[in-house]
C-alpha cells in the first residue's frame, strides 16, 4: 500500500466519523428532547 492510499483513507475516516458522530448527537438530543415529553403526556409541546 503507497502511502497516499494511507492518507486518503485515514482522511476518509475522520470525515466518516465527525459525519456520523453529528447525526447521532443530533439525533440523540432530538429523542431526549420529543420522546420524553411524549412518554409523561400523550401531547408533545412543539
Amino acid at each position: 500500500m503507497s502511502p497516499e492510499a494511507i492518507v486518503l483513507i485515514v482522511l476518509v475516516l475522520m470525515l466518516l466519523i465527525k459525519i456520523t458522530y453529528k447525526i447521532a448527537a443530533k439525533r440523540h438530543h432530538h429523542d431526549n428532547k420529543y420522546g420524553h415529553d411524549q412518554h409523561h403526556h400523550k401531547h408533545g409541546h412543539h
